[in-house]
């Protein structure tokens, strides 16, 4: 019997796939055992969660979007679970026995199981493919860093990364998201076995997995807006996830060991080593950096500092304050003067010209002398 994608048109429409595969997926006690955290075997139903993966249902170990989160365990153990120790042994452990889980039928996959490390609020989106019959051992170098105060003032189309204040933003769990985004943009509803769901979109039902196979080019390419050059031409999906400013990435090294039991995978997953690095961003030129080099450059060349460039605007400004107040001082003083030189101009009317005949001069008088005698006796008088 030939089966295939198109046979899914003749099914009913009511169909929920989650509720299908959520039904189908492998017990807990049947697939985990032999559960190893903080120095003690441990239940492993207990301490491992249903979790949504962009591979399905999985099992997850300290997540804190998985489907059965509980915000403390039966021995009061706050989430998420941290440990203080490194090495082998020091984390958790566990193991897969694979030998009672069916296979669906005419499936060419290899035995075995993905192994995801991720955060604990970090949406599970990639995996190792991890075979039976195989010891597994993990150590994990966790790399962290954030962005000081200057990163974070900078303006939202200059700053590098995304701050969010709760600490929940994280740039995979967008990415996620935005697969998720293309997938109701083409198809019309939410593959809610893969994503969170979500009220205001219906979820996929059995018919809508075709619209999927049939955009599977799209939704398995993705690109990032901040990339400044894209290369590759072909079809895929646009998403805007910038950084987070504050980050946490696990670095795994991985080591293979074979043993006698095919049907098991034992996994055993540390941190490497008690100490980490933690990287910081920040501006490596300000303003008053750049001023500052511009100093030492004036120094070098010119022999001048940043108080010979104070004092010569200094003198520059009492230059340009003495010429305006010269020139305002002149403006004045021509001011008055013109006032002062003003002519003040008298109207006289012209009378009429009489002829009165030509002026005659004027003779002297010689007084009479009225008394000789005393007139002799002065006789310089006149």
């Amino acid at each position: 019997m030939n089966f295939g994608y198109r046979s899914l048109r003749h099914l009913r429409e009511d169909i929920n796939v989650t509720r299908i595969l959520l039904e189908t997926i492998p017990k807990c006690s049947d697939l985990l055992s032999r559960c190893w955290w903080r120095n003690s075997y441990r239940d492993c139903c207990e301490i491992f969660e249903v979790q949504k993966t962009e591979y399905g249902f999985c099992y997850s170990f300290n997540s804190e979007l998985s489907e059965e989160r509980r915000d403390q365990t039966k021995d009061k153990e706050t989430r998420p679970r941290r440990t203080s120790g490194y090495g082998e042994w020091s984390g958790v452990q566990l193991t897969m026995n694979l030998e009672n889980i069916n296979k669906p039928p005419n499936s060419k996959e290899m035995d075995g199981g993905y192994v995801m490390i991720q955060g604990p609020r970090v949406w599970p989106n990639s995996g190792t493919m991890t075979p039976v019959g195989v010891v597994l051992s993990i150590a994990l170098d966790c790399i962290s860093g954030y962005a000081t105060q200057r990163v974070l003032e900078l303006d939202d189309d200059r700053m590098p990364c995304k701050y969010d204040e709760n600490g929940l933003y994280n740039q995979q769990t967008c990415i996620s998201f935005c697969k998720r985004a293309y997938a109701v943009k083409y198809c019309g509803c939410n593959p809610s076995f893969l994503f969170p769901s979500t009220t205001s979109i219906r979820d996929c039902n059995i018919k809508d997995l075709i619209c999927l196979a049939e955009n599977n080019d799209i939704f398995n390419s993705y690109y990032l807006l901040q990339d400044k050059q894209i290369v590759d031409d072909k079809p895929g999906m646009l998403c805007d996830c910038p950084p987070e400013c504050e980050y946490y990435f696990y670095k795994p090294r991985l080591t293979v060991v074979p043993i006698s039991r095919s049907k098991d995978i034992v996994v055993d997953i540390h941190f490497e080593t008690q100490t980490s690095f933690r990287y910081k961003t920040d501006i490596v030129l300000t303003k008053l950096d750049l001023l500052v080099s511009f100093g030492g450059i004036i120094g070098l060349f010119l022999g001048g500092s940043l108080l010979s460039a104070v004092e010569l605007i200094y003198y520059l400004l009492v230059l340009l304050y003495c010429c305006v107040s010269s020139w305002y001082k002149s403006a004045k003083r021509k001011v008055n003067v013109q006032g002062e030189s003003e002519a003040v101009v008298t109207v006289i009317p012209r009378l009429p010209i009489l002829d009165y005949g030509p002026l005659k001069s004027q003779s002297r008088k010689i007084p009479n002398l009225l008394v000789y005698d005393y007139a002799k006796q002065k006789p310089d008088r006149y």
